[in-house]
């Protein structure tokens, strides 16, 4: 029987959202606004808080907490309040924003969000999933045509190894091998940036 996998992220989304409604993207914000993008998806990841407890600005949040810089710049250029923007409870930070859910496909099905979930997704042919399927197709392109092929086949296509190594004519280990080799090419600096268009827009679906 099939396992599904839901990862279930925890983040600001009433800093994403301002964000995303104007710009379309974090990147395209950053780069256009002059913000630091690190600092920024920090922030709405919920893994740097926007208060610190060193008075750098002058401006006191509550108690001996004071509002970080970035924090000031973000709710002055949009034009709100900090507590608008970061409520108490974004003020902890997270080491794992990220949650996994696994079960079958009936079970999966009978979630209560399983219907919403669907519908965030983005559909075939629209504008969101053309971005994704080329930001990917991109990222695949740069590993050699054999490494291209063994991943579509086992993640597009969700054939076993087993399979996989039939067409190949290699091993189920010599595949895996391939595999493993290929994902951590793709986790290079230099492929990464091929992959950020494709992790931003799932982030706007999310």
């Amino acid at each position: 029987m099939k396992v599904y996998r839901l990862e279930l992220r925890i983040k600001n989304n009433l800093l994403f959202k301002r964000i995303t409604n104007k710009y379309g993207s974090v990147r395209s914000f950053c780069e256009q606004e002059n913000f630091s993008m690190p600092t920024v998806l920090n922030l709405i990841n919920l893994k740097i808080p926007p208060v610190c407890k060193k008075k750098k600005n002058g401006i006191p949040a509550l108690g001996n907490l004071y509002w970080t810089v970035t924090a000031i710049r973000l709710s002055t250029f949009f034009d709100c309040s900090p507590f608008e923007m970061f409520p108490e409870e974004t003020w902890e930070r997270r080491k794992k924003n990220k949650y996994t859910i696994e079960a079958d496909k009936k079970d999966f099905e009978a979630l209560p969000f399983y219907e919403g979930i669907t519908q965030a997704l983005p559909c075939p042919h629209t504008e969101s999933y053309e971005i994704i399927n080329n930001s990917i197709n991109k990222a695949l392109e740069t590993l050699t045509l054999r490494e291209e092929k063994i991943l579509k086949e086992r993640f597009f296509d969700e054939k076993s190894l087993q399979e996989v190594a039939i067409n190949f004519g290699l091993s189920p280990s010599r595949i895996l091998q391939i595999e493993n080799k290929a994902l951590r090419k793709l986790r290079h600096k230099s492929r990464v940036k091929y992959l950020i268009p494709a992790m931003e827009e799932l982030s706007v679906n999310a």
